[in-house]
């Protein structure tokens, strides 16, 4: 990134950055004239937010019965997605940051966030979270760590939670882990 915004400034009435995370991938962030810049924010935070690397990014694709990388829902792939390559680390500087008075009261997977929400749109979980996995048709939970190994039908696979940085084979893309939601309320 060499430019931080291009507004016109005619355009840009009282806009007010203010506790956002910046990061320019180990390189300088752009300052120039323009009529916003990161150094506008009073309480920026400027460090990596520790997202996993998208080498191997496996992309939607409907194949007719199952999308490319094994999810049968739209759902499915969304969590996927958000889980592989929106989460941050639990080591992120992301980690408590935002303001609670200003933060949403859910993430983007409809989780509630913590009395000192993250920045951004993904709430880490400190502790692992219940994990579910469904293979050909069956369900299976447990509680793993991030990282974690599990050995389903002679198939190992990596544990995709908050932080985790999952082997992105064709054997672990096949199924993959993702938060459980709670029980429905009678």
């Amino acid at each position: 990134m060499e430019d931080f915004y291009d507004g016109d400034p005619s355009e840009t009435k009282g806009a007010r950055l203010e506790r956002n995370l910046y990061w320019n991938a180990g390189r300088p962030l752009p300052v120039d004239g323009d009529v916003l810049n990161y150094t506008d924010d009073p309480r920026a935070v400027v460090a990596d937010p520790r997202l996993a690397s998208q080498e191997g990014l496996v992309l939607p694709r409907w194949l007719g019965e199952r999308f490319r990388s094994g999810s049968r829902t739209i759902r499915q792939e969304f969590e996927r997605l958000v889980m592989l390559y929106g989460a941050p680390s639990p080591a992120s500087a992301v980690i408590g940051r935002a303001d609670p008075e200003h933060a949403p009261p859910d993430d983007i997977l409809g989780r509630s966030r913590d009395g000192a929400p993250d920045l951004g749109c993904f709430e880490v979980d400190e502790e692992p979270p219940a994990l579910e996995a469904v293979v050909d048709g069956a369900t299976f939970e447990a509680a793993l760590a991030p990282g974690a190994q599990a050995t389903i039908f002679g198939r190992k696979l990596s544990v995709v939670t908050a932080g985790a940085c999952p082997t992105r084979s064709a054997t672990s893309c096949d199924w993959w882990f993702r938060p459980a939601q709670p029980a429905a309320g009678p």
